[in-house]
């Protein structure tokens, strides 16, 4: 499996192609969540190289401008 961290709910599967819930084609995984600090989710999403980090729930430079990024405090 791999490690993935979202903000909000974790969706009930992941398609290995990128692409995160909904019915597409391809091979879907099952997800099953756990609930961590947001600190160590923020730490998390900011390590380089790790896999999973394609379904990482990163928010775009344009919420960010906005002050929606979740970790900015941390």
């Amino acid at each position: 499996g791999v490690l993935f961290y979202r903000h909000d709910r974790c969706p009930p599967s992941i398609d290995r192609s990128g692409q995160i819930g909904g019915r597409h084609g391809g091979s879907r995984d099952q997800v099953s969540a756990r609930r961590i600090p947001r600190l160590d989710a923020c730490r998390g999403m900011r390590s380089a190289g790790r896999d999973g980090r394609e379904f990482d729930d990163v928010p775009s430079t344009y919420e960010r401008n906005l002050g929606r990024d979740p970790c900015r405090k941390y």
